[in-house]
């Protein structure tokens, strides 16, 4: 914004100049072309009375030439209009204007091609007119002029378009400043920042207002998100003991009765609600943790998973596979990160993985980060599915009906994102998806 106020300042200053210039520089070559109309009235004036003292006829070329002053050429005409002595015999002769006027005793001064022309009548015995002394003089000296000013005002234009920039700049950045703080909090707070604010002194009246009313909006907003996060942590903590007790009562009834149905469709509800209340608590702790990471050896996080979560998917008939090419490198994450990732990207690729098919957990180290994946041979997602599938409470497809909590992948997401990378979903070719997460790299990449 400051640069197309500070160029509209400058294209505005520019057409007054323009304005303004054009016509000096037109006045200024109607000046200099009339100067030289009259210095060449005057020099053929001079001329005629220099020859009405002596006559036309003892003045021979070489003698006019010495009273032809430098730049100019000078005619003698009898009469009869035949020219009788030139000051220049060997250059040729441009046509002449009509002279019938100068012969009958009136002074002429006339613009020809390459100059002008003066023309004064020559006056003999008894005042009679015996000729006409003709001056020409070329247009070199006024285009110079001309060529002068107009170099003169188009170096005053410029400088002053110049200083009309600096000057818009200057202004465009004490106007654009305060708007662009605003823009940066108001990105912090969308970002998650609730704590952004916008410095209230030394703005305009009208930025002051806004600035104002962007701080309360902040405050409000800070609180109402505070307070929610709040009740979720003391809901989930206060729903902890009579859920845990419950759990118990049901544990005991299926002892007692194994086969009762209702007893077990009521142990695994209990058992996803208290999944639910453990991962609202996770939620919570996340939005106010500090976000420090730590250096994660990615191979050996991928391996202690496989092996920890082989048995679960052996006895799905699952097959896992750990791909680690890029074993013993290291990335950046909040502590745990690693794990948890790992451990709700497993758990929702063995709810969807059909038996006697593989999931593969890799580990690609790139330039400034390394990706974890895991691919599923499941049903997969549409492309929509996908792009929904890390917000809060949203469930995908679940061909098992045991149904999750719908946070995984949201706990994921806020993980993944605190410690600088990006979580996403893709298609996996031949069907089934891949989890993806990406993190930032603690090290140099290897040497190749």
């Amino acid at each position: 914004m400051s640069r197309y106020l500070s160029r509209a300042v400058a294209a505005f200053v520019a057409v007054i100049l323009v304005a303004f210039i054009v016509p000096i520089a037109l006045l200024s070559s109607q000046l200099a072309r009339t100067e030289l109309l009259e210095r060449a009235d005057r020099h053929a004036a001079a001329l005629a009375a220099v020859v009405s003292g002596t006559g036309i006829e003892p003045i021979d070329d070489a003698t006019l030439a010495a009273q032809a002053r430098v730049g100019e050429r000078a005619l003698l005409i009898d009469a009869t209009g035949r020219v009788v002595a030139n000051s220049a015999p060997d250059e040729p002769l441009p046509a002449l204007p009509d002279l019938t006027a100068v012969l009958q005793g009136e002074p002429k001064s006339v613009t020809i091609a390459g100059g002008v022309v003066g023309a004064a009548p020559v006056v003999g015995v008894r005042r009679a007119v015996s000729g006409a002394a003709v001056v020409m003089l070329p247009a070199d000296a006024a285009d110079a002029r001309t060529r002068g000013v107009g170099l003169v005002l188009l170096g005053i234009g410029i400088a002053v378009v110049l200083a009309a920039w600096a000057f818009g700049a200057l202004l465009a950045r004490s106007l654009v400043r305060p708007v662009e703080q605003l823009d940066d909090q108001a990105a912090a707070l969308a970002a998650g920042d609730l704590s952004a604010r916008v410095d209230v002194a030394q703005r305009p009246e009208e930025l002051r207002r806004l600035a104002v009313t962007f701080n309360d909006m902040a405050r409000r907003l800070q609180s109402l998100v505070q307070s929610q996060r709040v009740f979720i942590s003391d809901a989930a903590h206060q729903l902890r003991t009579p859920l845990t007790a419950l759990r118990l009562r049901l544990d005991a009834l299926d002892d007692r009765a194994p086969e009762d149905a209702d007893v077990t469709v009521a142990l695994r509800e209990a058992g996803r609600l208290h999944r639910l209340v453990e991962e609202l608590l996770t939620l919570t702790r996340l939005e106010h943790a500090p976000g420090e990471t730590v250096a994660v050896d990615l191979g050996a996080a991928v391996a202690e998973r496989c092996e920890l979560w082989t048995a679960l998917a052996e006895e799905r008939g699952v097959r896992l596979q750990a791909r680690t090419a890029d074993a013993g490198s290291r990335v950046r994450a909040v502590p745990d990160a690693v794990e948890q990732v790992l451990d709700n990207y497993l758990e929702n690729a063995l709810r969807v993985a059909p038996p006697d098919s593989d999931i593969v957990i890799s580990a690609e180290r790139h330039a400034t980060f390394a990706a974890l994946q895991v691919a599923d041979r499941g049903p997969g997602l549409t492309p929509a599915q996908r792009e929904r599938a890390f917000d809060r409470f949203w469930r995908g497809p679940d061909p098992t009906g045991e149904g999750g909590t719908g946070l995984g992948l949201a706990i994921v997401a806020r993980l993944v994102t605190a410690s600088g990378g990006h979580a996403r979903l893709d298609a996996r070719p031949g069907g089934g998806t891949i989890a993806i997460a990406t993190f930032p790299a603690a090290d140099e990449p290897p040497s190749t």
